[in-house]
């Protein structure tokens, strides 16, 4: 997804009723952030709720503006390491 329209579109309620994503954890390493997030989201048609940890990298540029955001699920721990540049 690119811009601000497309991410405005994406974050509007649609296949959940109510979505939240919480911070849990940051590490960071130059210009990048590694956030742990728990994730709770229920399902508007289905009502199936969803609460799981799962991995988020924020790239900022010089002036503290997010250029982009990468979603790792649960068990791409390493994987989310390796984009931030860390190891575990």
């Amino acid at each position: 997804m690119r811009g601000a329209e497309a991410f405005r579109a994406w974050m509007e309620p649609d296949a959940f009723e109510e979505q939240r994503v919480e911070p849990l954890e940051f590490r960071t390493n130059g210009n990048r952030v590694l956030i742990k997030e728990n994730i709770r989201a229920r399902g508007a048609t289905s009502g199936i709720g969803l609460d799981f940890d799962a991995w988020a990298v924020w790239t900022l540029n010089d002036d503290g503006l997010v250029t982009r955001v990468e979603g790792f699920l649960p068990h791409q721990e390493s994987a989310a390491l390796e984009a931030v540049g860390l190891r575990e």
